[in-house]
């Protein structure tokens, strides 16, 4: 979670136009690392915000890989992304 909060910005024509919302995301991480696929499960409301969630996880992507311990060939995660104008900083 702490590398995708590094690669989150929060978009310039929306932070000016105070555009705030939570976009809900759900993705799959490959057992390499690498992420699969991304959707949005529940939208801001705002396109910009909305593809500002997509990117920040390509961006971030690769991750670790997937721990030989879970037997599975990937995860899936699902992330709420909030952008919010509040200066109190938030992961996400």
């Amino acid at each position: 979670m702490a590398r995708i909060a590094r690669f989150k910005r929060y978009p310039r024509s929306a932070r000016k136009d105070g555009v705030t919302g939570v976009v809900v995301v759900k993705f799959i991480i490959r057992k390499s690392g690498k992420v699969e696929s991304s959707e949005i499960i529940n939208s801001s409301g705002d396109p910009r915000l909305d593809q500002e969630a997509i990117d920040m996880l390509v961006r971030s992507s690769p991750f670790a890989s997937v721990p030989d311990e879970l037997s599975s060939s990937h995860l899936e995660l699902t992330l709420p992304v909030e952008f919010s104008l509040n200066p109190t900083r938030k992961l996400f």
